[in-house]
């Protein structure tokens, strides 16, 4: 069970520091616990750090049984709306579920502040039985019942550490679940207008979401200037795993790259994490 000092360390996390602000979306029943490692990074490194609690998360697995795309979205446009009035520009990345929510909301604001968007495990496709489960949840609509489904191999993570510390849910509630379907077919409708670079990071053992999803991400987001990381020995949980501290390396060097010359920048180095 997930005690409550994993509980208040699995909140959100805000890191004040320069522009562009760095806004980091978790995944379908996490918590921002996942991009943790990748906060400290960008913060040691300067820059200001927004990770938000997606509603129905870090509480109990009924509450996110009640929680729906909209409610995720709205949460997300929210967040981002506050860094860009707060710094004026922001970059956007999202991790699983969360890269779904990053890019609907961060395509609305390219012009508005949004400067580059990314997508870590991105959750565009799922595994075809998973797929087809969802599905027939989304059919049964309202009559679905209250199902939890466990996960029985746990975290989809190598390291063993972060397996046994992660403060995610041990189950997922299909009726929350079957709402990636809206998010995915969102996501797909905007893809073709990214015009803002585009940063794809994805695990080749990754057992949840499939190597094919993010391949299709850089397909379908032609007119994006996109970088493309495919990680040899990482899971899904890239964030947490075997080569998180790539996973770090190319976050900060793609913020660096897209960041104009005249923002403040500060000396520090994340070398340390």
């Amino acid at each position: 069970m997930t005690d409550a000092s994993e509980l208040r360390a699995a909140g959100a996390i805000r890191r004040d520091g320069a522009a562009p602000a760095v806004v980091l979306v978790h995944g379908f029943t996490g918590t921002p616990w996942e991009l943790g490692t990748l906060a400290e990074a960008l913060s040691a490194a300067g820059y200001a750090v927004e990770a938000p609690l997606l509603p129905g998360h870090g509480e109990t697995p009924l509450a996110l049984s009640r929680a729906t795309w909209d409610g995720w979205l709205a949460h997300v446009e929210r967040s981002v709306d506050e860094v860009l009035a707060r710094h004026g520009s922001a970059v956007v990345i999202g991790f699983s579920l969360g890269s779904l929510l990053a890019l609907v909301a961060g395509v609305a604001r390219q012009h508005r502040g949004v400067i580059a968007l990314g997508a870590l495990g991105t959750a565009l496709e799922l595994p075809t039985l998973d797929a087809r489960v969802l599905r027939i949840s989304e059919a049964m609509g309202r009559f679905l019942p209250n199902v939890n489904v466990p996960k029985f191999r746990g975290s989809d993570v190598r390291d063993p550490m972060a397996k046994r510390s992660n403060p995610a849910y041990a189950t997922q509630p299909l009726r929350a679940a079957r709402e990636i379907l809206r998010g995915q077919r969102e996501a797909r409708a905007v893809l073709g207008s990214i015009a803002v670079p585009l940063l794809v990071v994805h695990g080749r053992a990754d057992d949840t979401t499939p190597l094919a999803a993010s391949l299709a991400l850089v397909s379908a987001a032609e007119r994006a200037e996109v970088e493309l990381r495919v990680l040899p020995r990482s899971a899904h949980l890239l964030g947490r795993d075997v080569e998180h501290r790539e996973v770090c390396d190319a976050v900060l060097g793609f913020v660096r790259r897209v960041t104009p010359a005249s923002a403040p920048r500060d000396s520090r180095s994340a070398s340390g994490l």
